[in-house]
């Protein structure tokens, strides 16, 4: 633990202090990254600091969370898969992951309770992406239940009129931060740390916002320099 603790808190640092804004790359990604060969997408980490909408049980606000958490790693493989380049690795199904992790009682909203390189050991695969989604705007359930988390991101689609779920801020723009980070199955270490804290136009569709999101996170994706296909 402690020395999960000293990467974690040396990735931080690095992070915000060098190698360019929102990105961070370990001087043992390359060499480490030569013998991985399988990499899961976690569920993300889901947190509104918007005002629950009046009426949401802690029970749908619950099931929201979830879907939007599988929404975000579908859209974050996606993206990560067609940036592979000539990498050899391989990216398991987010549904495999779901599946591995709820059979091994885990549920994909505590996720973040758990090291991640113990979910690596439990999944199977030599490194995991842990990513976390801060956004300032409660979903409205009816739509977001109704969406394929696989296709799109829940939410209401705005289309430029007012949303009763967003509260305190524009019902087209909203701040959204996502941070993703590549952790070692077997030490732990943060290998490649990287963020978008950009405005997210939530008049255009959900699904669309996420998947811009996601593909300036993965644009970088650190594997795809790595020619040993």
């Amino acid at each position: 633990m402690k020395t999960r603790t000293l990467f974690l808190l040396t990735a931080i640092f690095l992070f915000a202090c060098g190698g360019g804004p929102g990105y961070f790359l370990s001087p043992t990604f390359k060499t480490k990254a030569k013998t991985h060969r399988t990499l899961a997408v976690l569920p993300f980490e889901v947190n509104n600091n918007g005002k629950v909408p009046e009426g949401m049980t802690e029970e749908k606000k619950q099931k929201i969370t979830e879907e939007e958490a599988k929404a975000f790693q579908q859209s974050l493989y996606n993206n990560l898969a067609n940036n592979l380049g000539r990498s050899a690795l391989q990216i398991q199904p987010p549904n495999k992951t779901n599946n591995l992790l709820r059979d091994k009682g885990v549920k994909i909203t505590n996720v973040a309770d758990r090291n991640p390189e113990d979910l690596a050991k439990l999944l199977g695969v030599d490194v995991v992406i842990f990513a976390t989604v801060t956004k300032h705007r409660y979903l409205d359930e009816k739509t977001s239940l109704g969406i394929d988390a696989g296709k799109q991101v829940l939410g209401a689609v705005t289309r430029g009129k007012a949303n009763p779920y967003t509260y305190g801020v524009s019902s087209k723009t909203n701040d959204i931060l996502v941070t993703c980070s590549l952790i070692d199955a077997k030490d732990g270490e943060v290998l490649w740390k990287t963020n978008d804290d950009k405005a997210a136009d939530w008049s255009k569709q959900a699904n669309v916002v996420v998947d811009n999101i996601n593909q300036r996170l993965a644009k970088d994706f650190p594997y795809k320099y790595l020619k040993n296909k």
